[in-house]
Protein backbone atom coordinates (compact mmCIF):
# COMPACT_ATOMS: atom_id res chain seq x y z
CA UNK A 1 0.00 0.00 0.00
CA UNK A 2 1.43 3.71 -0.86
CA UNK A 3 0.33 6.63 0.31
CA UNK A 4 1.21 10.17 -0.28
CA UNK A 5 2.21 12.24 1.81
CA UNK A 6 2.59 16.47 2.23
CA UNK A 7 5.92 17.48 1.75
CA UNK A 8 7.22 21.43 1.53
CA UNK A 9 9.53 21.72 -1.39
CA UNK A 10 9.78 18.13 -2.10
CA UNK A 11 7.16 15.09 -2.77
CA UNK A 12 7.00 12.00 -0.54
CA UNK A 13 5.33 8.83 0.42
CA UNK A 14 5.03 6.32 2.21
CA UNK A 15 4.57 2.50 1.95
CA UNK A 16 3.33 -0.44 4.00
CA UNK A 17 3.83 -4.55 3.23
CA UNK A 18 4.46 -7.42 4.59
CA UNK A 19 7.82 -8.54 3.26
CA UNK A 20 10.81 -6.17 2.29
CA UNK A 21 9.72 -7.59 -1.50
CA UNK A 22 6.45 -5.92 -1.19
CA UNK A 23 8.21 -2.40 -0.37
CA UNK A 24 10.26 -2.58 -3.34
CA UNK A 25 7.13 -3.26 -5.82
CA UNK A 26 4.92 -0.96 -4.38
CA UNK A 27 7.54 1.81 -3.97
CA UNK A 28 7.86 1.56 -7.83
CA UNK A 29 4.32 2.03 -7.56
CA UNK A 30 5.11 5.25 -5.57
CA UNK A 31 7.22 6.35 -8.11
CA UNK A 32 4.43 6.22 -10.84
CA UNK A 33 2.29 8.10 -8.39
CA UNK A 34 4.50 10.92 -8.01
CA UNK A 35 5.28 11.44 -11.89
CA UNK A 36 1.51 10.37 -13.20
CA UNK A 37 -0.92 10.59 -10.44
CA UNK A 38 -2.61 8.23 -8.43
CA UNK A 39 -5.23 8.00 -11.32
CA UNK A 40 -2.60 6.57 -13.34
CA UNK A 41 -2.21 3.43 -11.12
CA UNK A 42 -5.84 2.82 -11.44
CA UNK A 43 -5.74 3.11 -15.15
CA UNK A 44 -2.69 1.00 -15.52
CA UNK A 45 -4.15 -1.82 -13.11
CA UNK A 46 -7.38 -1.71 -15.41
CA UNK A 47 -5.12 -1.83 -18.28
CA UNK A 48 -3.21 -4.44 -17.56
CA UNK A 49 -6.12 -7.21 -16.43
CA UNK A 50 -7.12 -5.82 -20.51
CA UNK A 51 -4.18 -6.55 -22.03
CA UNK A 52 -2.68 -9.24 -20.87
CA UNK A 53 -1.80 -11.07 -23.75
CA UNK A 54 -1.83 -8.72 -26.68
CA UNK A 55 0.55 -6.17 -24.91
CA UNK A 56 4.70 -6.25 -25.55
CA UNK A 57 6.90 -4.79 -23.09
CA UNK A 58 10.28 -4.17 -23.08
CA UNK A 59 12.20 -6.33 -20.16
CA UNK A 60 15.55 -5.41 -18.56
CA UNK A 61 17.18 -6.73 -15.02
CA UNK A 62 17.28 -3.70 -13.18
CA UNK A 63 19.86 -4.05 -9.98
CA UNK A 64 21.15 -1.89 -7.20
CA UNK A 65 22.90 -2.07 -4.55
CA UNK A 66 23.96 -0.43 -0.90
CA UNK A 67 24.94 -0.58 2.47
CA UNK A 68 21.90 -1.88 3.65
CA UNK A 69 18.30 -1.99 2.44
CA UNK A 70 17.29 1.65 2.22
CA UNK A 71 20.20 2.95 0.18
CA UNK A 72 19.90 -0.33 -1.99
CA UNK A 73 16.07 0.66 -2.46
CA UNK A 74 17.21 4.57 -3.03
CA UNK A 75 19.40 3.20 -5.33
CA UNK A 76 17.21 0.68 -7.47
CA UNK A 77 14.55 3.93 -7.44
CA UNK A 78 17.34 5.81 -9.33
CA UNK A 79 17.58 3.46 -11.19
CA UNK A 80 14.00 3.24 -12.76
CA UNK A 81 13.95 6.86 -12.76
CA UNK A 82 17.00 6.75 -15.03
CA UNK A 83 15.25 4.51 -17.43
CA UNK A 84 12.56 7.15 -17.70
CA UNK A 85 15.21 10.23 -17.90
CA UNK A 86 17.49 8.65 -20.31
CA UNK A 87 15.81 6.10 -22.24
CA UNK A 88 11.86 7.11 -22.47
CA UNK A 89 10.94 4.12 -21.10
CA UNK A 90 7.55 4.27 -18.76
CA UNK A 91 7.69 1.68 -16.10
CA UNK A 92 4.64 -1.18 -16.18
CA UNK A 93 5.46 -3.55 -13.76
CA UNK A 94 8.39 -4.79 -11.35
CA UNK A 95 8.27 -8.81 -10.80
CA UNK A 96 11.05 -11.62 -9.63
CA UNK A 97 12.72 -9.48 -7.04
CA UNK A 98 15.36 -10.87 -5.08
CA UNK A 99 16.96 -8.97 -2.08
CA UNK A 100 20.42 -10.24 -0.67
CA UNK A 101 21.88 -9.09 2.20
CA UNK A 102 25.96 -9.87 2.63
CA UNK A 103 28.40 -7.23 3.64
CA UNK A 104 25.54 -5.04 1.20
CA UNK A 105 22.17 -5.77 0.08
CA UNK A 106 21.31 -5.76 -3.33
CA UNK A 107 18.14 -5.75 -5.29
CA UNK A 108 17.75 -7.58 -8.18
CA UNK A 109 14.28 -7.57 -10.48
CA UNK A 110 12.85 -7.98 -13.80
CA UNK A 111 11.33 -4.24 -15.02
CA UNK A 112 8.42 -4.44 -17.40
CA UNK A 113 8.65 -0.93 -19.39
CA UNK A 114 6.56 0.49 -22.36
CA UNK A 115 7.78 3.56 -24.27
CA UNK A 116 7.04 6.87 -23.36
CA UNK A 117 3.95 7.77 -25.59
CA UNK A 118 2.70 11.88 -24.82
CA UNK A 119 -0.76 10.92 -25.22
CA UNK A 120 -1.10 8.55 -23.15
CA UNK A 121 1.64 9.45 -20.11
CA UNK A 122 1.47 13.12 -18.89
CA UNK A 123 3.57 13.49 -16.16
CA UNK A 124 2.00 15.87 -13.40
CA UNK A 125 5.74 16.40 -11.68
CA UNK A 126 9.25 16.09 -13.04
CA UNK A 127 10.82 13.70 -10.65
CA UNK A 128 14.78 14.77 -10.52
CA UNK A 129 15.95 11.75 -7.85
CA UNK A 130 14.82 9.78 -4.69
CA UNK A 131 16.81 11.38 -1.57
CA UNK A 132 17.65 9.25 1.67
CA UNK A 133 16.16 12.41 4.01
CA UNK A 134 14.02 10.54 6.56
CA UNK A 135 14.79 7.24 5.22
CA UNK A 136 14.17 4.46 7.68
CA UNK A 137 12.62 0.89 7.46
CA UNK A 138 10.53 0.47 11.03
CA UNK A 139 8.24 -2.36 11.90
CA UNK A 140 4.44 -1.55 12.43
CA UNK A 141 2.75 -2.10 15.86
CA UNK A 142 1.14 -5.35 13.58
CA UNK A 143 4.33 -6.20 12.32
CA UNK A 144 4.28 -4.88 8.78
CA UNK A 145 7.22 -2.86 7.53
CA UNK A 146 6.86 0.70 6.53
CA UNK A 147 9.01 3.48 4.86
CA UNK A 148 8.79 6.98 4.10
CA UNK A 149 10.34 7.96 0.58
CA UNK A 150 11.18 11.31 -0.23
CA UNK A 151 11.53 12.48 -3.26
CA UNK A 152 13.80 15.54 -4.94
CA UNK A 153 11.08 17.14 -7.93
Amino acid sequence: MIEILEHTGEAAFKVIAQTEEEIVKEACKGILAIYFGEEYLKENSEEKNKNKQKYRYQKEEISADGIDFESALVNFLNEIIFYFDARKLVLKEVENIQIKKNDETEIKATAKFERFNPQKHKPKIYVKAVTYGGLQLKKTADGKLEIQIIVDI
